[in-house]
């Protein structure tokens, strides 16, 4: 974790990540929680600021008529806490489209009316800030994961076609960046003002005299 200053408040972070995971895959979060003894925990900000999917592609028109081929790729990421949705980052793209024939008869994703688009990739970065009572299984000891934070990734390419006679084989893997940063009211320890330490003193040198004074009367 790293520690930034502050004037009224302080902030500490801490890191995650994964991938490649193939869709749809879930992953429980490896970043730590919040400690308690750094002080009062006001806000949590998670910060995806990559997420993104690499996606392998085919097609072959089957149709009897020449048909436009173009292939999408995406995923959509989301950050759940227990099954439930906090933040959906959707990732989306378009490949170049491909002029493909009649049916050519073989189906090997070549030819004249097949196509390998290869590795296509597309990326994007979404955020969200929890304060109040969303703060509480964010602190003490352990990770996010352990409390019930992960992120489910789930594929949603495509490959378009005017006449829908399609083979295709389509693979999709995702990856996420995540930084969350903690922001915290430091705990303060008081220290007493040189004042008070001098008042204090002298009530101790009294309070010695005082005694000596009993003991020479006795």
């Amino acid at each position: 974790m790293a520690l930034a200053a502050g004037a009224n408040a302080d902030t500490v972070t801490t890191t995650d990540s994964f991938g490649l995971l193939t869709t749809n895959g879930v992953h429980a979060l490896s970043a730590i929680k919040f400690n308690p003894t750094q002080g009062t925990l006001t806000s949590a900000t998670f910060a995806f600021p990559t997420t993104s999917c690499k996606t392998l592609r085919e097609a072959e028109n089957l149709g009897g008529t020449a048909d436009t081929l173009t292939p999408t790729l995406g995923a959509r990421m989301f950050f759940r806490l227990s099954a439930v949705n906090l933040l959906t980052t959707v990732i989306t793209g378009t490949g170049a489209s491909f002029a493909a024939t009649a049916y050519d008869g073989v189906s090997d994703f070549a030819g004249t009316s097949g196509k390998d688009f290869g590795n296509l990739t597309a990326a994007n970065a979404g955020n969200i800030t929890l304060t109040g009572g969303s703060l509480a299984n964010l602190i003490g000891a352990g990770t996010l994961g352990s409390a019930g934070y992960d992120v489910l990734a789930v594929g949603t390419g495509t490959v378009g076609s005017d006449n829908g006679n399609l083979l295709t084989s389509i693979t999709t893997q995702a990856r996420y960046n995540l930084l969350v940063t903690y922001t915290f009211t430091p705990t303060v320890t008081q220290v007493p003002e040189p004042g008070s330490i001098a008042l204090f003193g002298l009530a101790l040198a009294g309070l010695a005299a005082v005694r000596r004074k009993a003991n020479k009367s006795a």
